[in-house]
């Protein structure tokens, strides 16, 4: 009979005080130390791209990486094989060794952290302005910029160069340790966001429905 009382009242008093739990939940996210806590798991996946990157540029070997953002790139992910795994540098670097049956194409790495596919095709740019310098890899990831919110990261197999294409602009020789502090604090914001948003919007939504 008390463990049935125990379980009653604590349900009892969640919803009795349900506005005031979440008011404490949104202000308690808020919090510059728990953003710091909660979300440095966030953008763990990213690490691992950096490290990859580095590698990848160290050794010459080209790559092709897209973050996914909020535009959906299901055309492109269905043009790949399908992976869906944890994003490591071990398997970025074995997909995008010479001798790898994958190693031609992108990798597309989900808004949610994970590796959707490889080999995937992107569409190319048409832009004239573009160097005849630039190769395959580099007139792609200017080509999906055009056309979505992506961020993707190139590493030129002749120089071991790393360019960013966003918002179509393809931006050359990016510093690789500065990327990552821009991808992090990105996703952190993201998450953070996210989470306000899931606990503002039930109680907004309580208080209109009253």
């Amino acid at each position: 009979l008390l463990e049935q009382f125990w379980l009653a009242g604590i349900l009892l008093l969640v919803v009795v005080f349900q506005p005031e739990i979440r008011q404490a939940l949104a202000d308690f996210g808020k919090s510059p130390l728990l953003a710091k806590v909660l979300f440095s798991q966030s953008s763990g996946f990213i690490d691992e791209i950096i490290s990859a990157v580095k590698k990848l540029a160290g050794d010459k070997i080209g790559a092709l990486i897209v973050l996914e953002q909020e535009t959906g790139l299901k055309n492109c992910v269905s043009t790949g094989i399908p992976i869906y795994g944890e994003v490591s540098e071990e398997l970025l670097m074995s997909i995008f060794r010479v001798d790898s049956p994958l190693h031609d194409g992108a990798v597309i790495v989900s808004a949610d952290g994970k590796i959707s596919a490889a080999k995937c095709v992107l569409p190319m740019s048409e832009n004239l302005q573009i160097s005849k310098s630039y190769g395959m890899r580099h007139r792609a990831a200017a080509g999906l910029s055009e056309t979505s919110d992506a961020i993707i990261i190139v590493v030129a197999e002749r120089t071991g160069g790393v360019s960013v294409a966003r918002n179509a602009r393809l931006d050359p020789d990016i510093d690789v340790d500065k990327l990552g502090v821009e991808l992090r604090n990105l996703y952190h914001h993201k998450a953070k966001k996210s989470l306000l948003r899931q606990i503002s919007e039930p109680a907004s939504g309580g208080r209109r429905a009253a």
